[in-house]
């Protein structure tokens, strides 16, 4: 609508103006009756189509148009003379004939639509809400809208349009310098919300790249607890006490914001922890590990002795004894003596070293006793008497 639409908060005691529609269940007969006239009527207009050669749709649109005319210049013709105390029942006229034609569109085409209109002149309008019952139900129930939109809206309109002016009306100059005198107060108020939210945003973005911690927080009033982190907090103003962004005053919210984009503010890692040293052993465990050492008794230039073993003694056969070859390999002496006649008891085989190539008669006693059969030790008590006798 070319009208200005809004809805907005009583400027005075009166609310938003709203148009009430008829009454369906008290007009039935009446539109009931009308809708008879009205075919009657589309009736004439269409036999005026054939007669004048035209299209009837064409005819059809020309009588709305004829009809919306009426609505729309027919009271304002007849209200150019009329004195400024008629303005306001002159205005609210025409708002309700345009919100009857909107409601009527909706239930015709279903076209839903509201109208909300203010006037810039009048100090006392609270403004005027219209349209289909869809429509203005959407307006009433949507936030931000209702009176107070309506309100927001004419301030809107007035700081958009100024130069919409009464010169016979000295209380909208008032209006509008009391709200040049709100709107300062009102910028700083959103300058400062802004400032500190930028800086909670910055210093949040700021400690988590740092850290690594998705969830970590800032510790306004203990930042040495960012020890949590694995960071510290570095650069901090000194004339700037160490307190939540919402108690300090918008020159400190925004002296910080500034150290912390320059990059004077900043969280630096803390270095990684050193293992602790070794601890060094007291003098008594020195001097226990001294007693215990044992190494002074080894020396590693110094082969150990070892007393060799015995070389095998091999008894070869007769003929090998008499041959006059030395180098033939030996015969084990332990490997012939199960069969060789050589362990037989009583044997007068005589026994050679090889070593020496001469006979060794310790070691045919050896080899004797250790393939006989020693006999059994006669008790003392078998021994003869004689022996006893020639002892005393």
């Amino acid at each position: 609508m070319a009208h200005q639409s809004a809805q907005t908060l009583p400027v005075g005691d009166k609310g938003l103006d709203e148009y009430v529609a008829r009454d369906p269940d008290v007009d039935a007969l009446f539109l009931e009756r009308l809708e008879t006239f009205m075919d009657k009527c589309i009736g004439d207009i269409r036999a005026f189509s054939e007669r004048e050669l035209r299209p009837f749709e064409e005819t059809r649109r020309c009588v709305a148009e004829w009809h919306a005319k009426h609505l729309f210049q027919s009271s304002l013709s007849s209200a150019t003379d009329q004195t400024r105390a008629n303005r306001h029942d002159y205005v609210r006229s025409v708002l309700m004939n345009t919100s009857r034609v909107l409601e009527s569109l909706a239930e015709t085409a279903g076209v839903q639509s509201f109208l909300l209109s203010v006037d810039l002149r009048d100090e006392q309008d609270s403004g005027f809400l219209g349209g289909s019952v869809h429509g203005r139900e959407f307006w009433r129930t949507l936030r931000g809208g209702g009176d107070y939109g309506a309100k927001a809206f004419k301030q809107y309109c007035r700081k958009n349009d100024p130069g919409v002016h009464d010169s016979g009306s000295d209380s909208l100059s008032e209006t509008k310098a009391t709200s040049a005198a709100h709107l300062p107060a009102a910028s700083s108020s959103n300058s400062a919300k802004n400032i500190k939210t930028a800086l909670y945003e910055t210093v949040r973005r700021a400690l988590k790249s740092a850290s690594g911690v998705r969830n970590a927080e800032m510790k306004w009033t203990n930042p040495e607890r960012l020890d949590v982190y694995g960071v510290r907090l570095v650069g901090w103003p000194p004339e700037i006490p160490s307190h939540n962004p919402s108690t300090l005053r918008v020159n400190q919210n925004r002296q910080l914001l500034e150290a912390f984009k320059t990059g004077v503010a900043r969280f630096e890692r803390l270095p990684t922890a050193i293992p602790p040293a070794s601890i060094p052993e007291t003098e008594g465990e020195n001097n226990g590990d001294e007693s215990d050492d044992f190494s002074w008794a080894y020396d590693p230039d110094v082969s150990p002795t070892i007393s060799p073993k015995p070389p095998p003694v091999i008894a070869p056969n007769k003929a090998e004894s008499r041959s006059s070859s030395p180098r033939q390999a030996p015969v084990s002496l332990a490997s012939t003596r199960g069969n060789s006649p050589l362990s037989q008891t009583g044997s007068s085989f005589e026994t050679w070293d090889i070593y020496s190539s001469t006979f060794n008669p310790q070691v045919e006693a050896d080899e004797q006793d250790g393939g006989l059969v020693r006999p059994r030790k006669r008790p003392r008590s078998e021994e003869p008497h004689g022996l006893d006798s020639d002892l005393q």
